[in-house]
């Protein structure tokens, strides 16, 4: 028999501690159940191959002798002791506690070696029982530990894979029933919305025209200025507030909000009305002035040149110009006289545009004396010159009432009441924009009525 390397604990000597046989395996290699390739001829066995090349130390640790348990005397049993024998076949079928009558070799402070004989389920040990359960994968790891620091204590602890419960956190949540709106309620809502997506087109229409009237269209001709997309996207407007005024305001919070978000878009779709007119009146009173001082061409830039003819008398066919094959009815004005057909468009153009204007403002709620439309001169001059345009706004509560009107108040610098702007310089876009607007009406229609075509 070969004799373990771990040496017996000093309180021990060999005539207590009887001799007692060694696993062939050492018990790295036992606990994995692989085969240990070993010295077996040697008293103190060296380390087997497996371990040396682990770097770890090779131990082997002895066998646990067979256990007999003690048979009962039939004689000494009685119906007394049967629930005590209940007891005792039901506390079989779990593994016994080590006691001390139970041969442990516990590993000295000199030694490493860990005896787990009695977590071994295998056949080196003659259990009464098959086998207690532990996993494999928890003894190696202990064992791996107990060996790679040096430590006798065993200090590794078997935890049992616990099973998967539901966490207290985790919960089904429940969708709460959303609230119910009546179809009114939706169909207001709904319309609100259907009204702000129309706006908001006719602003980005409105956008690009003043960027056109400030960029493109100066370098056209009068007669060809592309006014009907202006007039269209003011009609529009116009439809749109009409439709916003006839909707019913008493139908819940987020009616009102979206009816507030429409008007301020419907308060800048005004805005951008107004600085349009403004620009394209200043750019008609350019072109007045250059057709008036022979500047300007007739339509499609042909100016007709006489042949040079050495005959006193001349035909008619001479002097008429080359005329488009595309011209209209309409535009056969501009042939003849290109200065007086830039004044008519210029004044139709005014007319048609400060109505649209005056139409606007009033299904706004805007007051006449607040709008733009009423402070435009149409044909008289009732302004003088250097006089203050925001004298006529009236600071009365009934004109702010509405509240696009009091929006508009916000919007413009020089709100209601203000009398400090006293020039167009001084003063803010407001009064800027009346400057400009009754200057270039009073000098278009004062031409008009020079050339009798102002009613």
């Amino acid at each position: 028999m070969a004799l373990s390397p771990v040496q017996d604990p000093p309180s021990h000597t060999d005539k207590t501690m009887p001799r007692r046989a060694f696993r062939r395996s050492c018990d790295r290699c036992h606990a994995q159940k692989i085969k240990c390739i070993g010295s077996e001829g040697a008293v103190a066995r060296a380390s087997c191959q497996r371990c040396q090349q682990a770097g770890l130390r090779c131990v082997y640790s002895e066998r646990c002798p067979k256990r007999k348990l003690p048979k009962p005397n039939p004689a000494e049993s009685s119906p007394a002791s049967s629930t005590a024998g209940l007891h005792t076949s039901s506390s079989d079928s779990s593994p016994p506690v080590p006691s001390d009558g139970l041969p442990l070799d516990l590993p000295g402070p000199d030694s490493s070696g860990v005896s787990l004989q009695f977590l071994d389920p295998s056949a080196d040990c003659d259990w009464p029982w098959s086998s207690i359960g532990v996993d494999e994968t928890v003894v190696n790891n202990c064992l791996d530990l107990s060996h790679g620091h040096g430590h006798g204590d065993l200090s590794c602890q078997l935890e049992l894979p616990m099973p998967d419960l539901p966490s207290p956190f985790e919960f089904s949540a429940e969708k709460s029933p959303s609230p119910s709106v009546s179809g009114s309620i939706a169909g207001a809502v709904s319309a609100q919305r259907e009204l702000f997506d129309g706006l908001s087109t006719v602003s980005q229409e409105l956008e690009a025209i003043l960027l056109a009237v400030a960029v493109e269209w100066p370098k056209q001709e009068i007669w060809t200025y592309p006014i009907g997309t202006f007039f269209n996207a003011s009609r529009r407007l116009l439809v749109y507030l009409q439709q916003q005024s006839n909707t019913r305001s008493d139908q819940g919070m987020l009616n009102e909000c979206l009816r507030t978000k429409n008007l301020f878009m419907a308060v800048h779709c005004y805005m951008l009305i107004v600085k349009i007119f403004t620009s394209l009146s200043e750019l008609l009173l350019s072109q007045i002035r250059h057709s008036q001082a022979g500047q300007l061409t007739p339509l499609e830039g042909h100016q007709f040149e006489p042949p040079p003819s050495s005959s006193r008398d001349r035909s008619s066919v001479d002097t008429m110009p080359i005329f488009n094959p595309n011209l209209h009815i309409g535009g056969l004005f501009s042939y003849l006289n290109p200065f007086m057909h830039a004044l008519s468009s210029a004044c139709t153009t005014l007319r048609v545009g400060v109505q649209l204007l005056r139409e606007n403002e009033s299904a706004l709620g805007i007051p006449p004396a607040q709008g733009v439309a009423a402070s435009v001169s149409m044909g008289k001059e009732e302004w003088a010159d250097g006089e203050d345009v925001a004298s006529a706004v009236t600071t009365a509560d009934e004109d702010l009432r509405q509240p696009a009107s009091r929006i508009l108040s916000m919007v413009w610098s020089d709100e209601v009441g203000d009398q400090k702007a006293k020039s167009a310089d001084a003063a803010g876009p407001r009064s800027r924009t009346l400057a400009v607007l009754r200057r270039c009406n009073r000098e278009i229609f004062s031409l008009a009525r020079q050339h009798n075509l102002a009613s």
